[in-house]
This record gives structure tokens, C-alpha cells and sequence, in this order.
């Protein structure tokens, strides 16, 4: 068939056209003939220029949808040179029938439930036929909307598993082509985990935590209690059970063929009994009658109420099933001979913990001295021994040196007046004169064997 004509006007001397496939020259087939030839026809004007035409007969193939044509006029020009001029690029509108479709899911990954779901459907007809798509539901035929050969599933579930169908409407087709393709979508899913929301058992007692699941293929269940792995199969036993097991624990399900296909669920546990004491240390003061500050720490379930044997204001905080509580109160003879009792108490029992408060050096770097009491009574303290050092050692000095005068051997002593004179001072110069006290020392004292002042003396 004619696929296209290309003319050159008003050219001379005449010229020649060659035709261009996708930038490739075409061979120059002059013969007619079923798949490709060329006729070239020149006319020479009245003007004495020529038009050269040539016209390309073409068989059309499938791959030539895509590709583009032009032609180029080659003409001589002085010197031995040439010239030319190309036509704009066309491309062939072809139509031809189906005959290959493909009916393929977009997703690269496996399905799980929730996801988004996109299946397309093509033929290689031109143009693009239209499509259909049906479910297969229990024998029967649901149409499923479609758009530009797409099927989109949002937020898929296992009940949209299944087998789907997608036909291409071209009724040019022959009967030897099929325009029917299948897909088997598989959806993978979990349940939710099973298992009881709560659980109390006694104090001291043992218990079997069981969860459990289906899913559409293998899974592998774990136990967790915060971020710690306790269990990696469906049950968790625990023995023993103290308070510190309290709490929240965690059962979750992992499908084997799809880590990301995940559920959890969560079971709080409680453990029910008479409360507990935390063990008391002993508390230190400096003296009777100090402050002391004591703190009692108790678990248990139902949260218990804490007493004193020395009614005093308190303050508690609670965290959970331990309830502390915390007093300040002075040091008496009777606290430092009896200790002080903290009592806790719950509908199930009670316990008590006696706390000693005695008298020591370290009560200052004692938990139970209230904040600052110790270290400041231990400053001032040390402040008053330093004091009684500083004096002892300046009449430990003032003796020696007493003494030291006593015995003549300092030189102010061996002097009964002396006048610090010079020959050859200046008149302005400083005199010093120093007195010895000696005499007067010594007319004072009685001689001792008589009792009387030395007669010399007098």
C-alpha cells in the first residue's frame, strides 16, 4: 500500500528523492513488488526547472507502529557538490488485530491482608481493545471494574482471593487467538491472637499463659514481656510468682512467609496477695534527739495502707502495687531503745519491718539522716575541735616563751637598761631604750626558806 509521496519543486539541474526508516536509508527498489519499491516521476516546468516525485509503496508490519519516515531531496549544485533538504517525520497509523494477551500482577511482593492490589491486563492490538474482568465466585461470574486495563483491589482480605478472568474486546481477532487470560490472586493473612485480656493468681502460685492463632500458612509465635523475649512458642509458664511478675506481657505471631505479616495481642497480669516489706536498714544520728528521716517500702495486691508506731505526718508516692511511704520525726530516748515499726496492710494479711535508730559517728553519711542535718551538726563539730586545738597551742607558745625569758637565754632579758647609741649618729637618729623588769620580778618573790623577801632586795 501507498504509505507516502515526496515532491521537490523548482529545482535544476533535476534531482533525486531517497526515502529514511527510524534515520536509516531505505534500498531503492524501483520494481514493483509485495513488501517495498519506490516510483520516481520528474516533470520538467515551463520555466525550465523541474519537480521530482517519488512515491513509497510499503507492506506494513507490526513493528513499524513505532517507527517514523521521511524522505530527502538530493540535488547538484556548482563544483561538483551537493545539497539537500529533508521532509518533516510521519509515522504510519496501523491497525491490526490481537494476537498475544497477558493478564499480570503488579505487585512485586507477596499479598497480605490490607494491602493494595493492582492487576493489568494488555494485547498487542492497535488499536488498544477493550477489556473486561470477572471474578470466579462459587461457579459464578462477578464483573469486576476496570480502568485502562487495570484492576484496583484497596485494601485487600482473604475473601478476595481467588481466581480472576480478563478478556480483550477485539472482534477482529481470528477464532485461533486467546483473548481470555487468567490470574489466581493468593492473599495471606493472621487472625487475631486469642487469649485472655487479664490474669490473677496468688502470691507465690504458678501459672500457664496460653495465646493462639490461625493463619494461611506457618507461623511461629513469642512471648515478651516490655522488650525481653520470655517464650518463643504459644504458652509461657511462670512459677513462683512474686510481685516484681506483675504487669503487662505481650503474645505476638509472625507468618513465616511474610515477616511483615504481623499480630499482637496483650494480657495483663496480676498477682494477688498479702504485702511485703522491703528489709529496713538501721538509721544513725548524732545524738538524741536528731531528726531521722525513715522510709517504708511495701508490695502488694490490693495496694496496701502503711502505718507508723509513731503517729507522725507522711508522705507516699505510688508506683504500681508498691506504695512508699516516708517520716520524719527526733531521735527520743524511746525510738533509740524500741526502733520505730512500719505496718503494711491489705484485705489478704499484713506485715511489719522494724527500723533501729542509733547513735554513731557515721550519721552523717547515713541514707536515714534527713537532707543536710548530719553534715552540718558534723561541721560545726569539727569547726569546735579546731578552735580548742588553736588555743592550747598559742598557751603552749606563750609558755615557752615565758620560760625561754626565765632563764636569761633571750637577749632582752640579760639587759638591765640599754640604750642603743652611736658615735657617729645623726642627732635625728631613733633611740631605743629597753628596761628589764627583772628586779622588780624578783623583788616580788619570797625567798624560799625563810619565807621573806631576799634582804637585798628590798
Amino acid at each position: 500500500s501507498e504509505v507516502g509521496k515526496c515532491s521537490s519543486r523548482n529545482g535544476f539541474p533535476d534531482g533525486k528523492i531517497v526515502w529514511y526508516k527510524d534515520g536509516s536509508p531505505l534500498p531503492e527498489v524501483m520494481e514493483a513488488n509485495n513488501k517495498l519499491y519506490m516510483v520516481p516521476r520528474v516533470v520538467r516546468e515551463a520555466s525550465g526547472l523541474y519537480t521530482v516525485t517519488s512515491t513509497l509503496y510499503l507492506q506494513p508490519k507490526k513493528s513499524d507502529v513505532k517507527s517514523s519516515f521521511h524522505c530527502r531531496a538530493i540535488y547538484s549544485m556548482p563544483g561538483d557538490t551537493s545539497e539537500h533538504n529533508d521532509s518533516p517525520k510521519f509515522n504510519l497509523s496501523l491497525h491490526y488485530h490481537t494476537e498475544k494477551v497477558t493478564f499480570t500482577l503488579v505487585n512485586t511482593e507477596p499479598i497480605k491482608e490490607g494491602d493494595r492490589v493492582r492487576m493489568r491486563c494488555e494485547a498487542d492490538g492497535n488499536p488498544t481493545p477493550e477489556f473486561d474482568f470477572i471474578k470466579k465466585e462459587d461457579d459464578k461470574d462477578v464483573s469486576i471494574p476496570g480502568s485502562n486495563g487495570v484492576v484496583t483491589l484497596n485494601s485487600v482480605s482473604r475473601s478476595d482471593e481467588g481466581e480472576y478472568l480478563c478478556e480483550a474486546l477485539d472482534f477482529d481477532s481470528p477464532p485461533s487467538v486467546e483473548l481470555k487470560k487468567k490470574l489466581t490472586l493468593v492473599v495471606h493473612y493472621l487472625d487475631p491472637i486469642s487469649m485472655p485480656k487479664e490474669v490473677s493468681v496468688a502470691l507465690g502460685g504458678d501459672v500457664n499463659l496460653l495465646c493462639e492463632t490461625k493463619g494461611s500458612g506457618p507461623h511461629r509465635m513469642e512471648w515478651r514481656k516490655g522488650s525481653k523475649v520470655l517464650s518463643q512458642s504459644e504458652t509461657l509458664y511462670l512459677s513462683e510468682l512474686s510481685f516484681s511478675d506483675a504487669g503487662v506481657y505481650s503474645c505476638h505471631a509472625f507468618l513465616l512467609s511474610i515477616p511483615t505479616a504481623t499480630k499482637t495481642g496483650n494480657l495483663t497480669l496480676n498477682v494477688i496477695g498479702k504485702p511485703v516489706i522491703d528489709s529496713p536498714s538501721e538509721a544513725m544520728v548524732l545524738k538524741e534527739g536528731d531528726l531521722v528521716t525513715l522510709t517504708c517500702s511495701a508490695q502488694g495486691n490490693p495496694l496496701p495502707e502503711i502505718t507508723w508506731s509513731h503517729p507522725t505526718e507522711q508522705s507516699e508516692s505510688i508506683n504500681g502495687n508498691r506504695v512508699t511511704s516516708t517520716v520524719t520525726l527526733h531521735a527520743t530516748a524511746k525510738i533509740l531503745q524500741g526502733g520505730v515499726t512500719c505496718e503494711a496492710t491489705n484485705e489478704h494479711g499484713q506485715e511489719t519491718q522494724r527500723f533501729q535508730v542509733a547513735v554513731g559517728k557515721d550519721a552523717s553519711s547515713t541514707p536515714s539522716q534527713p537532707g543536710g542535718a548530719g553534715k552540718q551538726e558534723g561541721g560545726s563539730r569539727t569547726v569546735v575541735v579546731a578552735v580548742v586545738v588553736c588555743v592550747v597551742l598559742l598557751l603552749l607558745l606563750a609558755g615557752l616563751l615565758y620560760c625561754l625569758q626565765k632563764s636569761g637565754k633571750l637577749p632582752c632579758a640579760r639587759q638591765d637598761k640599754s640604750t642603743a647609741t652611736s658615735a657617729e649618729s645623726n642627732p635625728n637618729d631613733i633611740v631605743v631604750e629597753m628596761k628589764s623588769e627583772k628586779a622588780n620580778e624578783e623583788a616580788g618573790l619570797l625567798d624560799p626558806s625563810t619565807g621573806k623577801r631576799p634582804i637585798g632586795n628590798q
